[in-house]
């Protein structure tokens, strides 16, 4: 799933995903037959797995020692996210190695984390006022029509923010409701009527690897042989349309 992402068009969908240490890449497969050889099968209080089987079996790409280490790290990295007050995080990794399924995740992870809104501010508001331009010089829109606008791209979020560790990059669409408004002076500027943001994400392993403090380096490629073999299962993420009320967003934006 890794690799360079295209930029975001006006009616067109982006493909983002993007990278961070609790995500992992790769096309979910069966899990192999039980066997005795690998780590017992988890309690009734654990997430659920299946046991590997013997070496050299379909489907087997780490050893029994290795799988339970590895295992261990992972409680480890959810309890050392919660501790630190990275809970979404926690609750990704804890998903992934559930095999919990999609997750929707609550407007309040997004909506005031000021990166998001500055990036809603600079680089989404400036396509909608290049469009209502275009709009205007091309005769579409006339000055009091409403007409409605969409942009889609990825923003990454800052390493001292706990989006940086749940999600890393993720895809931000914004869908606007709009009118070109003109004063005494035929002056021209734009109004958001309304202004709604979504965003989509994949949970995924697709980074290469990353050493993390108190538990050990951490190889992607681990992580995507535990998911072969049934220890977790990776997921989408996407939110409701999420209202933008920042006035720096939202103010209305002179067309000169």
């Amino acid at each position: 799933m890794a690799g360079a992402k295209k930029p975001g068009v006006l009616s067109d969908i982006a493909d983002f995903v993007a990278h961070s240490i609790f995500r992992r890449s790769g096309t979910p497969k069966a899990p192999p037959p039980p066997s005795s050889s690998a780590p017992p099968p988890p309690s009734a209080s654990a997430p659920p797995g299946p046991t590997a089987a013997p070496s050299g079996m379909p489907g087997v790409c780490l050893p029994p020692d290795k799988v339970k280490d590895l295992l261990d790290k992972i409680d480890k990295m959810i309890a050392s996210a919660r501790a630190n007050g990275a809970n979404v995080a926690a609750d990704n990794l804890e998903n992934w190695r559930k095999k919990g399924g999609d997750r929707k995740l609550a407007a309040a992870v997004f909506q005031n984390e000021a990166f998001l809104l500055k990036h809603l501010a600079t680089k989404h508001r400036q396509k909608f006022i290049d469009g209502a331009k275009r709009r205007i010089k091309d005769g579409t829109v006339a000055p009091g029509d409403t007409f409605s606008m969409h942009w889609e791209d990825s923003v990454n979020a800052p390493p001292d923010n706990q989006l940086f560790y749940a999600l890393g990059g993720f895809t931000v669409r914004s869908e606007v409701s709009c009118k070109v408004n003109a004063d005494a002076k035929a002056n021209l500027a734009l109004h958001f009527d309304d202004w709604k943001f979504t965003v989509y994400d994949e949970y995924n392993w697709d980074r290469g690897g990353t050493m993390i403090p108190g538990i050990g380096y951490i190889a992607d490629a681990d992580m995507n042989c535990l998911e072969q073999m049934g220890y977790g299962k990776s997921f989408k993420i996407n939110t409701d349309p999420i209202p933008v009320t920042d006035t720096d967003v939202v103010k209305d934006a002179p067309l000169e």
